[in-house]
């Protein structure tokens, strides 16, 4: 937490803010998604602030600019749908995705909590953007204890044909990618659907947070993820595929799925975190940021 009383007297934070979600504007916009409707830019993000699922529900925010931004409310008015809470008793909810589908919007969400695998992916649809928001319930759950994907962290990709796909998934399971039925807004096909992406379980944190586009001018899936510990070493890594299931290979040929070879010399790094020192990179001139 920032320290009011070490900052410098033109800095225009103030923790009692914090208070008072409505007047957050960007502060507190974890994992977020963005969605272009008209002339305003709308911003879904992982819930803050609070311990409380039924207070929880995904937070909106809205802007002219990409610059200031507006609490609009949240997707949900009573919190963590019941089916995700039952579920896996999360106290709020991570990760959105909101598209446009069939003339409607279809909110993505996961539903976990930290260190944990019994998770949930569910869908809502909404006939405006704001919301409110009609929970239709499961895409996809996880089982604690169990192979396969993380049940979080949704992302959809339209492939150039008009098919629309869901990559998620995080860890030691890895990451898939299955087809969404677009009437439904739920999985063609039951079940996880094609790897894409995994590391070995020696590496701390694995990998995390997928999110594929796609490039009309080179004709190739990007997949993007996140690699490591979001506590230490966070790294963005990405692999490129002719087809959005795959395989992913980095800049060297290696595919993404590759667990036998050296887990830090597979992926494209494109950005990743800086060690200050023996310090954690939050002071400046003696002033205390953090």
């Amino acid at each position: 937490m920032i320290k009011k009383d070490y900052l410098p007297k033109d800095t225009p934070f103030d923790p009692d803010v914090m208070k008072d979600e409505t007047k957050w504007g960007s502060y507190g916009a974890h994992d977020p998604a963005i969605i272009k409707e008209g002339e305003m830019y709308y911003v879904f993000s992982t819930d803050t602030g609070g311990k409380d699922h039924v207070k929880a529900g995904i937070q909106i925010r809205q802007s002219p600019d990409l610059i200031h931004w507006t609490f609009v409310g949240r997707a949900f008015s009573d919190g963590v749908p019941r089916e995700a809470y039952n579920w896996t008793e999360a106290n709020g909810l991570w990760a959105p995705e909101v598209v446009k589908m069939n003339g409607k919007f279809y909110l993505y969400y996961a539903a976990s909590q930290f260190g944990k695998t019994q998770s949930f992916i569910g869908v809502a649809v909404s006939d405006s953007v704001t919301g409110p928001y009609e929970d239709l319930g499961l895409v996809y759950k996880s089982v604690r204890g169990t192979e396969g994907p993380n049940a979080i962290d949704p992302n959809i990709t339209f492939t150039p044909e008009g098919q629309v796909y869901m990559v998620f998934g995080s860890f030691f399971g890895g990451l898939y990618v299955n087809e969404i039925e677009p009437k439904t807004g739920k999985f063609k096909t039951p079940g996880p659907g094609t790897l894409i992406a995994k590391r070995h379980t020696s590496v701390d944190r694995a990998l995390e947070g997928p999110y594929i586009i796609y490039n009309d001018v080179f004709d190739y899936y990007y997949l993007f993820v996140s690699y490591d510990s979001l506590f230490a070493d966070y790294n963005i890594r990405i692999g490129r595929s002719k087809s959005i299931t795959g395989p992913y290979t980095d800049y060297n040929g290696k595919e993404l799925t590759d667990i036998e070879g050296n887990q830090d010399e597979i992926g494209m790094k494109v950005l990743g975190s800086y060690k200050f020192s023996d310090g954690e990179g939050c002071s400046r001139q003696g002033i205390i940021l953090c």
